[in-house]
């Protein structure tokens, strides 16, 4: 009897903390809220707009979730643009698809300047969302050292407020469930002279892990672990 109550108990938990269901990718954080680990970037641009705030990434058994915040709105309407700036935005996720800085594009340095990150990474795999004059420009994957080699175009996304979200398959991007990626992030904009604005890497296991996230309205989801480098 009193194995039977333990694993009742047991069960009990395991029903009302990991109960799975996919991520849905609406552009809301709620999904987001309880995942610890996420890689964060001080306000450092002078368009208050698509200054990048945090990063995120999840995955299931097929797919990579991706989340992008920013300072300001991330993805502006025409009049929603500061006094000064344009209304044209490129975000990308970058991944270092064998966790090899030698290999791929580093981003030490970019376009011949210093990127003066502490952690480059060699970056295979870029997932980029655009954003000009108040609509996309741009939503696609390709090769980072061959821009024409394009790995997906018109992925599922999602813009609302501060956060952009996306889901692309693992095998589009040449990603294997399991394996250990470099992750990182970065956005240039037309304002301030295409600044550009970096993100820490941190490494990024490709392995689903149930934790007990429970999201407003939302079942829990299965994230992915994520390890400062």
């Amino acid at each position: 009897m009193i194995r039977f109550t333990l694993l009742t108990m047991a069960l009990v938990t395991l029903i009302g903390l990991t109960s799975w269901s996919d991520m849905i990718v609406d552009g809301e954080i709620d999904d987001w809220t309880n995942v610890a680990n996420i890689v964060e970037d001080g306000q450092d641009m002078k368009d208050s707009s698509g200054d990048i705030k945090l990063i995120q990434a999840a995955v299931d058994s097929s797919n990579l979730y991706l989340r992008m915040s920013v300072y300001g709105v991330v993805a502006p309407l025409a009049d929603q643009t500061p006094a000064g700036m344009k209304n044209r935005y490129y975000y990308h996720w970058i991944i270092d698809a064998d966790n090899d800085p030698a290999t791929g594009f580093n981003n030490s340095a970019y376009e011949g300047n210093a990127t003066n990150l502490k952690n480059p990474i060699g970056v295979e795999t870029v997932v980029m969302i655009g954003w000009r004059d108040g609509k996309p420009n741009g939503i696609e994957a390709y090769q980072a050292l061959d821009d024409d080699q394009k790995l997906a175009a018109d992925y599922e996304y999602a813009a609302s407020g501060d956060t952009l979200e996306a889901v692309i398959p693992l095998k589009a991007l040449g990603l294997t469930e399991g394996s250990t990626v470099g992750f990182s992030a970065f956005q240039e904009g037309a304002s301030d002279d295409w600044a550009v604005d970096w993100v820490e890497s941190i490494d990024l296991k490709l392995v689903p892990e149930a934790t007990a996230v429970k999201a407003k309205g939302k079942l829990a989801t299965t994230w992915s672990k994520l390890k400062r480098r």
